[in-house]
């Protein structure tokens, strides 16, 4: 038996409860760099709308910052 968390070598690969968790790790960040890149144009379709002053514009500018703050935290580890 297997303990909690060990890594087990497979056909084509790996599994596990730690290659599991890698892999909703790495859905995360790519979720995040995403979001990152989809930000911008739509604060740009805000700005060309006059709305650089909106809650939606704020949001989004909260929601990047917040999004690169994680970004950052992950290069660090």
């Amino acid at each position: 038996m297997a303990a909690a968390g060990s890594v087990q070598a497979c056909e084509g690969g790996w599994r596990g409860q730690a290659v599991d968790r890698l892999g909703a790790f790495e859905t995360m960040r790519a979720a995040l760099a995403q979001r990152i890149a989809e930000i911008p144009a739509e604060l740009a379709a805000l700005r060309a709308q006059g709305r650089e002053k909106s809650v939606r514009f704020r949001e989004l500018t909260g929601e990047r910052m917040m999004a690169m703050a994680w970004m950052d935290q992950i290069k660090d580890f």
